[in-house]
């Protein structure tokens, strides 16, 4: 089988350790390197890929013993100093009995990416950037976005990434922009932490391999949890997206175009995921599967979505015969439930496709399949069509590949193919507990070697214990097309039942309720089933046509059959004659029976129904369907939610009005009742209470936003969202000021009184007279402040003198501005600060003129319209507390 290109090197039975080293490359130093090669060998065959510099020194160095799929093997590498380096590889052959394959041997730069946002760097994601310290905006809590332009590679290389996210807890928007990467594991975004948003991009990925195909972040988008994925389009690539441990993605409205040529990459690949949604996608692959929901994935949807299928060609690890699923659901039919696959629901979906023999690969048996399954946990698919087929016999085209001990629940859905429908137990596995409800199995055109049902393999795989109920089936397909297709004798077993419908009347072809309706097998099985009429006088039972059971040697097979119909029906209810009789389903029947009075009572009452219905935001009660004796009395009371008020009430059809109640009285008829809501107007806004004023901004204005209003429920108002201001450009802090200046305000520290008042916090990039107060305080200790720099400025330096300052005096040491203040000066830092430093003489006026002598008049002015803001926002308050007051005296809450 192919491994990349026309042309592959073979070491042909060496009968010693044989090497292939390559020509020179001149690499320049400091950047990390992939010295890699695609080998397929035998499992225990020994090989070496080293990389050797001109001196003749081995600079990097790798060994494997399992090559036996054709894996990219390697090892990455960070020169020193620019030089020649090559590639050997080496191949251990001791029993000359083994050959072994080498194909694209290169070195490749390695590990770039176009965009990272990041909290850090590190040897194994960005092995070039450690020691640098991620630039803002790129650094932890911030958002980023990236949207219309063009991304593209600027060398083939390995591991590269358009945009890589990883410990950087703030959100990634991606929007219209165009990537493109082709090298090996390469990829166009990459998160390892959650809330990204990608939508209206093209992922163009051209990478011919992948180093490990049991590595699923190595795909060309990987969101991280808590994302949305809508409207991109995805151009080839190993597979598209993965959700690896990942829950609470949305992926809709995407074109998916991937072209695969390892196995485990899909357009969409879940792994240890929960609460993934996969809805209105189109997967139409040059060549690979659509969907896989794998081991420990849970609650999640697949539905809405086209699949138009084409097969991968059979590859080193797979190289006579390879499934290509639309959907593939699998947990490797584990036993423990922690690892299920499960509670997944795969509905509404559309796949079709045709499959051919490779003229290239002959000994390549490609299938295509609509539901790949081997999991040990439930999971249910429904209103989903599949139609598939084949132009050869030797290519298969399946609607069901059944290779799970419990294979889920299947109904109402449509399977056509003109080769195999379902192949239940198969060289995959067992296939055990299906249960298939209403769902119709059709005959495509041209069949090839067609079977409705293709059951068992090999190896003891059995197929025991399916149930097929009110199936139907079409153009030739039969419940009683069973192929048994093992190589040796493998136990099967399915049951075959139908629904019987039965509706009971009296004379009078009215409803009866409460009859007994009962069915009891005659034909050598013992089944006993039973169920009353509902108000409409309908009751449902599900009888069994037969049990199959037997041995699946595709030569003289087993099989025993217990045989359940026909069934004598029993309907009985008191005040009436019994009615019996005898019926033989071999599909869903339904029967109406006519119950006579007899002597022993009255004849049964006329039974109506009132059907009750509410819309949002409101109910009735009682709600639903509502059964009542001709002549009975029933009342439905109407409650709007708070905030909403009923609108109307339509009883048959026409208005009542707004009504809260409505009695219908001596019911002779059935009824329909149902009520509506409307929207209250909320209350005007008039009073506010707001947060602190934002920085300036550098169009001198400045924002906040509102955290309460009054009245309660309130909506509107005119709240006060921003005001002017005057910027002050922020500035990074250097330890290389001017001496002069900074040894004044140093002196002035040691010299002044200090009081720090503040209305609010401190924070980096506050630039206000109270930081100027602050750095003077922290000044007085060098160990705390040893830049001693008085900027006015609060940034890095300063933030870290104030979290040297808690840690000393109030033992934090460690956390965050958000999640306990380290670093952020608030009112216990305050407190401390002018225990430690403070001047009681000083506080009275500390706030309103320190340095106010020293200030601009534009300064001067933003400082009183700080003050103003602090002012107007602490009235609100106090007009707030007093409202609150006032209305607890009155008992209003």
């Amino acid at each position: 089988m192919p491994m990349k290109d026309s042309q592959t090197l073979k070491l042909n039975n060496p009968t010693a350790t044989e090497e292939i080293i390559s020509d020179w490359a001149v690499l320049p130093a400091n950047r990390t390197y992939f010295a890699s090669a695609q080998i397929k060998s035998c499992y225990g065959c020994k090989h070496y890929i080293k990389v050797e510099n001109e001196a003749g020194a081995i600079v990097a160095s790798m060994n494997t013993v399992n090559v036996a799929i054709g894996d990219i093997v390697g090892v990455k590498f960070k020169p020193a100093a620019q030089g020649k380096y090559r590639l050997r590889i080496m191949f251990e052959n001791p029993s000359g009995t083994s050959s072994s394959y080498i194909d694209d041997a290169f070195i490749r730069p390695a590990y770039d990416a176009g965009i990272v946002m990041a909290g850090y760097f590190d040897s194994f994601r960005t092995p070039d950037l450690v020691g640098i310290n991620p630039p803002n905006p790129l650094s932890q809590n911030t958002n980023f976005v990236v949207k219309n332009g063009t991304i593209k590679e600027g060398i083939n290389g390995t591991s590269f990434k358009v945009m890589y996210k990883f410990g950087a807890v703030g959100t990634a928007e991606m929007a219209n922009v165009r990537s493109f990467v082709s090298g090996i594991s390469s990829s166009n975004f990459i998160s390892e932490t959650a809330y990204n948003n990608l939508h209206d991009n093209v992922f163009t990925n051209q990478a011919p391999d992948v180093i490990d195909r049991m590595d699923l972040s190595t795909f060309p988008v990987k969101p991280g949890s808590n994302s949305i994925i809508t409207n991109n389009i995805f151009e080839g690539g190993q597979g598209a997206i993965s959700v690896l441990d990942s829950s609470n993605i949305t992926i809709t409205n995407n074109t998916i175009k991937i072209r695969a040529s390892v196995t485990n990459h899909y357009g969409v690949t879940m792994y240890n995921s929960s609460n993934i949604t996969v809805q209105n996608n189109r997967f139409e692959p040059y060549a690979g599967p659509g969907v896989v929901l794998s081991t420990k994935t849970t609650n999640s949807n697949v539905s809405n979505n086209t699949f138009v299928l084409k097969a991968m060609p059979c590859d080193t690890e797979y190289p006579t015969s390879l499934t290509t699923p639309a959907i593939r659901v699998t947990d490797y039919n584990t036993t423990n439930s922690a690892n299920m696959t499960q509670n997944n629901v795969i509905h509404n979906n559309t796949i079709t496709g045709t499959v051919s023999m490779f003229s290239q690969y002959p000994s390549c048996m490609p299938a295509l399949v609509g539901f790949h399954l081997s999991t040990g946990g439930q999971n249910e698919y429904y209103e989903n069509s599949v139609k598939l087929s084949t132009t050869d016999a030797r290519a298969h085209a399946i609607g069901i590949y059944a290779a799970a001990p419990r294979t889920g629940l299947f109904h109402d859905n449509f399977f056509e193919t003109n080769n195999m429908d379902a192949w239940i137990a198969n060289p995959y596995g067992l296939g055990n507990n299906g249960r298939y409800i209403s769902n119709t199995f059709s005959k495509g055109a041209n069949p090839l070697e067609y079977h409705t049902f293709y059951v068992g393999s090999c190896c003891g795989f059995q197929a025991d214990n399916h149930v097929f109920t009110d199936n139907q089936f079409t153009n030739g397909a039969s419940m009683d097309d069973v192929y048994l297709f093992s190589n040796q004798s493998d136990h099967y077993s399915y049951t075959v039942k139908w629904y019987l419908n039965v509706n009971v009347v009296n004379q009078s072809n009215n409803p009866i309720a409460g009859a007994l309706v009962s069915a009891d097998a005659t034909g050598g099985g013992a089944e006993h089933v039973e169920a009353l009429t509902d108000s409409s006088g309908k009751a449902k039972l599900e009888v069994t046509q037969f049990y199959r059971e037997g041995y699946s040697l595709r030569v003289n097979p087993v099989s025993n059959y217990t045989h359940f119909a026909p069934h004598t029906i029993t309907i009985s209810k008191s005040g009436y004659n019994q009615h019996s009789e005898t019926i033989s389903l071999s599909q869903s029947k339904q029967i109406t029976a006519t119950l006579s009075s007899g002597e022993t009572g009255p004849e049964e009452p006329s039974v109506f129904t009132i059907s009750s219905t509410a819309g949002a935001n409101g109910s009735i009660f009682p709600s639903g369907s509502v059964s009542l004796n001709q002549g009975d009395s029933q009342t439905f009371t109407i409650t709007p939610n708070s905030g909403y008020k009923v609108n109307t009430v339509l009883v048959d059809g026409l208005s009542v009005g707004g009504v809260s109640t409505y009695t219908f009285n001596n019911v002779s008829a059935n009824h329909t009742i149902s009520a509506s809501f409307a929207f209250i107007s909320a209350p005007t806004c008039t009073f506010f209470t707001y947060s602190d004023w934002s920085v300036c901004q550098t169009n001198n204005t400045q924002a906040r936003t509102v955290v309460s209003s009054l009245p309660a429920g309130c909506a509107g108002g005119s709240p006060v969202l921003s005001q002017s201001c005057v910027y002050i450009p922020i500035v990074t802090e250097t330890n290389d000021s001017a001496e002069t200046s900074n040894q004044t305000a140093i002196n002035q520290a040691s010299e002044e009184s200090l009081y720090l008042q503040l209305n609010g916090s401190l924070y980096y990039g506050k630039t206000t007279p109270e930081v100027v107060t602050l750095q003077k305080m922290l000044s007085k200790d060098e160990t705390i402040f040893p830049e001693q720099k008085v900027s006015g400025i609060f940034g890095k330096i300063t933030e870290t003198a104030v979290q040297r300052f808690q840690c000393k005096y109030l033992s934090l040491c460690s956390g965050s501005y958000n999640t306990n203040g380290y670093g952020t000066v608030g009112p216990k830092t305050v407190t401390k600060l002018n225990e430690i430093y403070g001047s009681v003489q000083a506080a009275s006026v500390q706030t309103q003129t320190q340095q106010t002598s020293q200030m601009t008049e534009e300064q001067r002015q933003a400082l009183i319209s700080q003050l103003r803001a602090q002012i107007e926002t602490l009235l609100q308050q106090v007009i707030q507390l007093l409202q609150e007051q006032i209305a607890n005296q009155l008992g209003v809450q």
